[in-house]
């Protein structure tokens, strides 16, 4: 779901081309946010961008990146509020467009994410990451073809975009081109050896085919990259579990619970840890996925399916494991790596593995 440090690094690189010089500081704590947003300090970078604001509040830059860090971490209400604002502040910027529209497509109002992208290539014909993030859009929406149109077009125009290399490979993997979505994942760590998000993605793809000692070594590269990547930690301990590593598994996820720095005690994401090391039960874990709004509860319950299917399967009961993961399907998230696996397994399963 990336909007990147990239975008915020161009968003900084325009306010010092056009001598953006506050004398009240508020520069200062722009670039110092963008900073701590590049090292993955989430709250320290939210700070920053509070001060600039502050100092100056009609700062469009500082909330279009302010909008970014909330959306990273999960407050996706702030996020668009400020999209919102930078855009009334500063509705000629490409940039402020493309960054709504991925808000927008993570709430589920696809239409007004797709408007938004449109939008934004309509100002600028040559910005990549917007072109990536209508991509995504139609990715979400089922629209395979123009997705991959658009991460080809996200590619041309910028070979470097690493999230578009991720994102095509996520697609490839839906298709069933494994060595093209493999390809397209190298690629991107080769471009940025320090991009997570891309182990996570390979390691997803070799977990399906049950590659599970590559995959770990992903996800742990995944894990020593970003502190607060949960999902990382939670296909850690579906693969040592699997081995019969499940206590050790347990213990390590545990650990990684009481030290999460991101998110909140009740969030999502805690809930999964905490189903998956048997704090909370199966019921209470699907009465978790209730959500006011059903596009992120759609979500979530094909995590749900997703992550519950596979304690079945570990247990020894894949007929329960094979129903669950049919539930996960019927979500309709294909775009979820948790969609993929369910498939992947699915396959398997009918294979007699």
């Amino acid at each position: 779901m990336p909007i990147s440090s990239k975008i915020l690094s161009l968003i900084a690189v325009l306010l010092l081309l056009a001598g953006n010089a506050f004398g009240d500081g508020a520069l200062v704590y722009y670039n110092s946010g963008f900073a701590k947003f590049n090292k993955g300090d989430l709250d320290g970078a939210l700070t920053a961008f509070n001060y600039a604001l502050q100092l100056r509040p009609h700062f469009a830059e500082a909330y279009s990146s302010r909008g970014i860090v909330k959306r990273a971490k999960g407050d996706l209400d702030g996020a668009l509020a400020d999209s919102n604002k930078a855009i009334e502040l500063n509705p000629g910027l490409a940039e402020f467009y493309s960054n709504r529209g991925i808000v927008k497509k993570d709430e589920g109002d696809l239409d007004g994410a797709l408007a938004d992208c449109d939008k934004a290539i309509e100002l600028k014909p040559d910005l990549a990451n917007a072109y990536n993030n209508r991509g995504m859009t139609k990715h979400t929406n089922g629209d395979l073809d123009g997705a991959l149109a658009d991460y080809n077009k996200a590619i041309a125009l910028d070979p470097d975009n690493t999230h578009a290399y991720n994102n095509r490979g996520n697609l490839k993997r839906e298709r069933g081109d494994l060595d093209g979505a493999l390809a397209d994942d190298n690629k991107a760590i080769e471009l940025d050896p320090k991009y997570a998000r891309a182990y996570h993605s390979r390691g997803c793809l070799r977990y399906d085919a049950q590659g599970f000692s590559e995959a770990l070594i992903d996800f742990q590269k995944e894990g020593e990259l970003v502190t607060g990547s949960a999902y990382g930690h939670f296909r850690l301990w579906l693969i040592r579990a699997r081995l019969g590593e499940e206590e050790p598994a347990t213990k390590e996820l545990l650990t990684y619970l009481d030290n999460r720095k991101t998110g909140k005690p009740d969030d999502w994401q805690s809930q999964i840890a905490r189903f998956l090391i048997g704090q909370l039960a199966e019921p209470a874990f699907f009465k978790a996925t209730e959500n006011a709004n059903k596009y992120i509860e759609r979500g979530q319950l094909c995590e749900a399916w997703f992550y519950a299917g596979t304690k079945h399967l570990i247990d020894g009961d894949k007929a329960t494991a094979a129903e669950y993961f049919n539930k996960c399907l019927a979500t309709g998230r294909p775009d979820f790596y948790e969609y993929q696996s369910a498939a992947a397994e699915l396959k398997l399963l009918k294979a007699g593995k």
